[in-house]
């Protein structure tokens, strides 16, 4: 058994590898496989329509190994979506930082440099960012926490992860890329009992 959430992560050649996995030989080589599923990408890029019928015939072609559950299939088996937004003022002293940042990031585009100076730069301003809000995550977990509910926190930075896992260190545990698939597992199945 092959399980993965997004099979067609860059393009359709990633699910030829996928299909290598659990039916090796149904295709005799990738190009093969290129030359009767590969749609020109510009048309599959642009439209919906042509990427949508593109993966129901593959769906088709390949429903002997492949179990497909779209977004609208699966939503009604999870707990309803709670959205909360608040506003957290900074600190005087985060301010500052992260009016500095500000000014270098305008500068670099300002300044005409490269994409990767200009995500550099926006990275630092939303890094800052993240480590700001920590001490207001940090509350609502406490009140979450104390009133029995379990709480899953997402970062796209490690380091806010590590302070929450050092503020809860008896309840927390960090899931992360560097966590091995065995214990990524363990952890999934002990936070779902």
């Amino acid at each position: 058994i092959l399980l993965t959430g997004t099979p067609l992560v860059n393009g359709i050649d990633d699910y030829y590898e996928l299909l290598e996995q659990v039916d090796q030989g149904r295709f005799s080589s990738r190009a093969e496989f290129s030359r009767t599923w590969k749609v020109d990408a510009s048309l599959f890029n642009r439209y919906g329509a042509v990427r949508n019928l593109a993966a129901d015939f593959l769906q088709k072609a390949t429903k002997d190994v492949l179990l497909r559950r779209r977004k609208d299939e699966v939503l009604s088996e999870l707990p309803p979506r709670t959205i909360t937004v608040t506003k957290h003022e900074m600190e005087p002293t985060d301010d500052r930082v992260y009016r500095g940042l500000e000014s270098k990031a305008l500068d670099t585009i300002r300044e005409g440099k490269s994409d990767v100076a200009v995500f550099a730069a926006i990275h630092s301003l939303r890094h800052h960012l993240a480590l700001t809000r920590v001490a207001a995550v940090r509350e609502r977990i406490a009140e979450l926490l104390e009133a029995d509910e379990r709480v899953v926190v997402y970062s796209h930075y490690l380091e806010p992860l590590r302070q929450l896992q050092a503020a809860f260190p008896e309840q927390a545990v960090t899931l992360d890329g560097s966590t091995p698939p065995k214990k990524r597992q363990e952890l999934a199945k002990s936070f779902g009992s």
